[in-house]
């Protein structure tokens, strides 16, 4: 025995053992605990200023001080918070006292460890980067150039998926790019061009949204466009091609001269189906807002939807349900370490409970017809291109117990029921992100995310509604095959959009003066009950004018789709 060596570790051994009350314990050395998962993600942009921040744990803390240990900081100065334990302190929720900065990077760190269940200790977690999480909020949405623009350039800020990228470009990704500055929204008028182009130069079908400083670009191959989203629905393994735009005009005027960026992707065949189902929180059998089942990551109501705003005050919660059919990639084709892409096609469709409509959460909107209370009638959400995520290993942890991770990028359109709130509702949302963990239980695959959505209510306030989603799949042979078999029929749509609403409205609309109310100049505002295919814009609507026919085709009438149609 190195009795030397034994004799310097006893003064640090004595010291340890000092405790209150005259007694002497050696005190157990803590072993290490991890962060398994947090929204934002580390490394994640985009995120909403209104946004709360969530933190889970490999182990239950048990430590008193952790709003002390925590710190959120812009560089500059640290961010006030309050801290609510979730799930047995499993999960924390740290709610920043007012909205952070707009297009600003935030830190997220540990000044000291988190002391933790079982004598554990949880030190700063970090993925990519450096020390920390680090997330950066969207631009704002005010409308002034100084405080919405990322940047003085109009440039892309982001694609994903990318070749430098965690999230690799695979054969059925859709490609989402987050630029610097809102694109005009007359853009394609001015010359602007979105495309993916082959090696050849030859342009790839593609499903082509653009909104603010979002643009989406989901290829669709097959010659059927009711296959989009299919297995037949992918681009060529290994060949190159080429995301690219051109000569677009942001809303300010300046001009992205040219982006491009090849990409190679990758082989995700042979496919499987997985049918995912939206869990019902209880709110739809009856169960009070109390007593529904709530997200280990965040406590909200599972699939709950609540929109918080000015105008129409804490709106819900609604219960959202449905399911999703999921296209995995081939696992045996990927290393234990590398994500696995998924596909959700575009026509997939979720609903949600009707909520009432009120003047501040307190006054009641009326129907002009009944005299009821208005009611939004059923809330539905229907994917516009195909939803891309991935599983991948957890970036915090090399624990094998610890849960994978799941990204899902969508874009989707919101339209309810009734004719009042669908105006004043119904729009595009592009590029909602999803962030959670899965995790396979007695053959369930479970899935609990966290994503944020901020709708525009009537073109005067971003309102904003955080939905902590639940979804179960069952992972078994037989499953997957009748997900396969079912998938088409359910996807299959043969009702046409209907006509709910249009402004100014017909001659016996209420009010009466509506029409009067039209000013020349005013757009025709038609709102439909689902999402239009924008390419069937400009053949069919015309315009009557006196028994003179304004059409698109001619150029006498400027017509374009979201949500809702515009002429």
């Amino acid at each position: 025995m190195n009795y030397k060596n034994t004799l310097a570790l006893l003064p640090a051994a004595i010291l340890a053992a000092c405790g209150g009350g005259g007694s002497q314990e050696v005190a157990e050395p803590r072993t290490p605990g991890s962060v398994v998962y947090s929204y934002p993600s580390d490394g994640q942009s985009g995120v909403s200023p209104k946004a709360d921040l969530v933190l889970r744990f490999s182990h239950a803390l048990s430590d008193d001080d952790v709003a002390d240990k925590i710190r959120i900081s812009d560089g500059d100065s640290d961010v006030s918070f309050t801290v609510e334990g979730v799930d047995g302190n499993h999960s924390l929720k740290l709610m920043p006292e007012g909205e952070l900065a707009p297009g600003t990077e935030y830190t997220v760190e540990f000044t000291e460890g988190l002391f933790g269940e079982s004598n554990r200790i949880i030190e700063t977690p970090n993925a990519v980067g450096a020390e920390g999480i680090q997330f950066t909020t969207r631009g704002a949405y005010t409308g002034i150039a100084g405080l919405d623009n990322l940047s003085d350039n109009f440039g892309v800020e982001e694609m994903i998926p990318s070749p430098n990228s965690v999230f690799k470009p695979m054969n059925f990704s859709t490609f989402r790019l987050r630029l610097t500055q809102p694109v005009h929204p007359e853009w394609e008028a001015r010359g602007g061009v979105v495309e993916i182009t082959d090696r050849n130069g030859d342009r790839v079908p593609a499903n082509i949204l653009v909104k603010g400083r979002l643009v989406t670009i989901d290829p669709c191959v097959p010659d059927d466009p009711d296959l989009c989203g299919r297995e037949d629905d992918a681009l060529t393994p290994g060949e190159t091609y080429t995301v690219s735009l051109r000569n677009m005009t942001a809303l300010n005027g300046d001009v992205l001269d040219s982006f491009s960026q090849d990409i190679t992707p990758g082989d995700t065949s042979p496919t499987v189906v997985l049918f995912q189902e939206v869990i019902d929180s209880g709110l739809n059998s009856g169960r009070s807002a109390s007593e529904a089942r709530r997200s280990k990551l965040n406590g909200e109501i599972i699939n709950g939807v609540t929109l918080n705003s000015v105008l129409q005050g804490t709106a819900g919660p609604s219960q959202q349900t449905g399911g999703l059919f999921a296209e995995l990639a081939f696992a045996p084709s990927f290393e234990a370490d590398e994500p696995l892409p998924l596909r959700v096609p575009k026509g997939s469709l979720l609903n949600s409970s009707s909520l009432d409509v009120r003047i501040n959460g307190l006054v009641p909107i009326l129907d002009p017809e009944t005299g009821d209370i208005q009611q939004t009638g059923n809330i539905k959400v229907t994917l516009l291109s195909d939803a891309t995520g991935y599983l991948l290993p957890n970036p915090y942890t090399d624990d094998q117990n610890a849960p994978r991770h799941v990204k899902l990028f969508m874009d989707v359109s919101m339209n309810t029921e009734e004719a009042q709130p669908n105006a004043s509702l119904s729009q595009d949302l592009l590029s909602v992100e999803l962030s959670g963990i899965s995790l396979v239980e007695d053959g369930i695959l479970t899935i609990d995310a966290i994503g944020i959505v901020e709708p525009n209510l009537l073109g005067q306030e971003f309102t904003d509604a955080t939905i902590a989603f639940r979804i179960e799949a069952a992972t078994d042979a037989d499953s997957q095959l009748d997900a396969a078999d079912q998938r088409d029929d359910v996807l299959q749509d043969n009702t046409a959009p209907q006509l709910v609403s249009w402004m100014p409205g017909p001659e016996n609309a209420v009010p009466e003066t509506r029409q009067d109310m039209q000013r020349p100049g005013d757009p025709v505002v038609l709102n439909f009950d689902e999402p239009l295919d924008a390419d069937s814009v400009a053949g069919g609507v015309t315009l009557d004018a006196d028994g003179t026919p304004l059409t698109v085709t001619d150029g006498t009438l400027n017509a374009r789709s979201t949500a809702r149609f515009w002429c």
